[in-house]
């Protein structure tokens, strides 16, 4: 295996992380898997409980569906647990191929707080208590790594890129440039799943005709008490009328296109395409979706902004005819769902590796040197990759996607 090259901007944690793993590969290494002599994964007839874990954000673990109808094939008898944030556990419901989905208050990726869910500590005990034969770490992160090894999950299988990779039973080599699909599938095969010619990697989501039909109902009599743009009476939108959704916040500033380009864009798309507007976004991104509000103008659009739940997004990006948003995890949902999407992407991220995933999708990007740069606020002070997408680009990007 090639020598790790650790994702940390910080020269003290790379050099903590290179310094952690050579104690602890000349300690484990010849047994845990970072050599090649790596332990073969158990017999799938003898694996009876296999945990994935994913505590991180909406788009990370849509990516990791993909790996779900891979490890059920593998393991079709065996109960297959997700361990998520508690903001992400309500993606997995109605999952075909996952039996149980545990929320884990994770300290280190919970932006806002959530209550519910179980902590550091219980989560450590709960997972020795159960026993997993099969453990997958899919973001290469090591403190999951490290609680996968506390927990005593028999078979560990993940990326040791960020460190800890010594802890593992088969430790796999980083793949720049590769999606993040493809990633998660890798770590299946790794296991033992024999890959089918031109199979595709495939996130998947589930909504129930229940949520379909209540959002319908919610939409055509406007339960929402959203907010119009202009007028007293909240807009109402009928089953038959075609319905963009869009997004204009993300969680970090340097994923933010302008929401002046969104309101020209929300325009655009009611005036001259036809459809009913529809703003989403959280509590926090409320001035945001004001501000495309205004700029658009008088087009009736409807401001769901912080009035409904992760399940509710699903069904309403289920029922639009188009979507359009940031690098967030909305455009992720809406990819996952076949909904047509229009994905906004900034430098931050590699789009050969985080671009959503879904067959009617576009990405409309700048490349720019300084890319990818993983940063949340832009320190060029000028945000080129985002100031040069224009509303021209993005409006391509929706006729293209409308004719998929």
């Amino acid at each position: 295996m090639a020598a790790r090259t650790y994702p940390y901007h910080s020269a003290r944690r790379r050099a903590a992380a290179r310094i952690i793993d050579a104690l602890g590969d000349r300690l484990l290494g010849d047994k845990r898997g970072r050599f090649p002599k790596a332990p073969a994964p158990p017999s799938p007839r003898d694996v009876q409980k296999v945990i994935v874990v994913r505590p991180d954000h909406l788009g990370d673990v849509v990516f990791a569906t993909a790996a779900f109808s891979p490890l059920r094939a593998l393991y079709p008898n065996a109960e297959i647990t997700a361990l998520v944030g508690p903001w992400a556990a309500p993606l997995l419901i109605h999952h075909p191929h996952v039996d149980e989905v545990v929320s884990f208050r994770s300290p280190w990726f919970d932006r806002e707080n959530h209550s519910g869910g179980r902590d550091l500590f219980d989560v450590f005990q709960w997972m020795r208590r159960r026993r997993f034969d099969v453990g997958l770490d899919l973001r290469g992160d090591p403190r999951v790594i490290a609680l996968l090894a506390a927990g005593r999950v028999r078979h560990k299988v993940g990326y040791g890129r960020g460190g800890a990779g010594f802890l593992l039973s088969r430790e796999l080599e980083h793949m720049p440039g590769v999606h993040q699909t493809e990633r998660n599938v890798a770590v299946v095969q790794a296991l033992g799943w024999p890959r089918p010619d031109g199979f595709r990697p495939t996130p998947q989501l589930r909504v129930s005709e229940a949520e379909r039909g209540a959002m319908d109902r919610r939409l055509s009599s406007a339960g929402w008490n959203g907010g119009p743009s202009g007028g007293a009476d909240p807009p109402k939108i009928g089953a038959w009328e075609r319905l963009a959704v869009l997004h204009p916040g993300a969680g970090y500033p340097t994923k933010r296109w302008r929401p002046v380009r969104y309101g020209a864009l929300a325009k655009w798309l009611a005036e001259s395409r036809g459809y009913r507007i529809v703003l989403i976004g959280s509590g926090e991104e409320a001035a945001l979706v004001s501000e495309v509000i205004r700029t658009a103008g008088p087009v009736g659009a409807l401001d769901l902004t912080g009035k409904n739940s992760l399940r509710e997004l699903l069904a309403l990006l289920a029922r639009a005819d188009l979507m359009v948003g940031n690098d967030s995890g909305p455009v992720h949902i809406a990819a996952a769902l076949g909904t047509r999407t229009v994905a906004l992407f900034s430098g931050t991220n590699d789009d050969a590796e985080w671009a959503p995933a879904g067959t009617r999708t576009r990405v409309v990007r700048k490349a720019v040197a300084c890319s990818p740069c993983a940063l949340k606020v832009c320190t060029t002070h000028d945000h080129e990759c985002m100031e040069t997408l224009t509303v021209e680009a993005a409006q391509e990007a929706v006729l293209a996607c409308e004719s998929s």
